[in-house]
Order: C-alpha cells, then structure tokens, then sequence
C-alpha cells in the first residue's frame, strides 16, 4: 500500500517561513517562489540548514576579521616608536655567508678525488720532517692549520649554568 500524502489546502497556500530577502529585484521574486515551490519537504530543510550554515560561517569570518584588524592596529602602534628610532640606530654588518654545501659526488668525480689523496698522501709521506717525527709533523701543521681558520671564525662566548638554574656569561 503506497504512503498516503497529507497536504491539505492550509499547506499549500501557507506562506514560507524563510525571511524575505530586500536585495532581490521584482523579476526575481516570482522566479524565487516557484523554485522553492518545486522544492520537496525535505529539500526545503536541506535549503534552510544550508542558509544557517552559511549565516553562521558569515559570523564567524566577520569576528576573525575584525580579530585580525585589531592585532594589526596594536602592531602598528607599538612598532611606531620604533621606526621612529630606527634611523638613529647603525645598520648591522652585513650576515656571514651561508656554510658551502658539499655536492653529493658522481662516482668518477670520487674516483679522481681517491686519486688525488693517494698522491698528496704519498708526498707526505715522502716529506723529510714527516720521516723524522711523524707526530710532530702532524701537531705543526694543525697548529699552523688552525691558526688561520681562528680569526675568521668569531670566538663563541661560553655559558655557564649556575645551580640555581640560572646563565653566567664569561
């Protein structure tokens, strides 16, 4: 037995629910009305969670732009002193460069490279102050490596951490 409909003449000639919306021209009127006419039961509330979704969401992005405003107006005055500072202020020295990175190496640029250092290793083992005191050779040329490569890097001041937790500076 099919499902019996229940529409009576107060349902059909009854108005809709939904506010009426101004921004609507008059053509748009009579155009509006019989598509939600067309609309079943179901798809009517479908439609109308559909326009309090995007009320809601309408709400909800207005408030976050207003959040953004107002961070923006309080950065902008706080920072106002200090553009007004900044020309008295030197420019810092200019960044270091960024550490060379090693490429990866194809197997004949690592077949080259091995040949290279056999020949420099040969040579250093033929040196005469090698052959005397090996140790000695090895301890002069790191002193005299490390010596250039001090300057050029800055010296890191050390921190030290009391027991109470807090930092000293040397």
């Amino acid at each position: 037995m099919p499902k019996a409909n229940k529409v009576g003449k107060s349902r059909i000639n009854a108005k809709s629910d939904k506010p009426n919306d101004s921004s609507k021209t008059t053509d748009d009127v009579p155009n509006l009305i019989s598509k939600t006419q067309q609309l079943s039961r179901g798809q009517k509330k479908k439609l109308a969670k559909r326009q309090q979704y995007e009320a809601r969401m309408k709400m909800v992005n207005n408030s976050l732009l207003l959040q953004s405003h107002r961070s923006k107006k309080k950065s902008d005055c706080l920072l106002s002193g200090l553009s007004s500072a900044l020309p008295s202020v030197p420019s810092p020295s200019p960044p270091p460069p960024p550490p060379k990175q090693t490429s990866i190496k194809t197997n004949l640029q690592k077949q080259k490279l091995s040949i290279e250092e056999k020949a420099q290793h040969k040579l250093v083992l033929e040196h005469p102050t090698f052959k005397s005191n090996p140790f000695e050779a090895i301890k002069l040329h790191l002193n005299n490596s490390l010596a250039e490569a001090v300057p050029a890097s800055k010296k890191v001041k050390e921190v030290k951490v009391k027991r109470n937790g807090s930092r000293k500076r040397n």
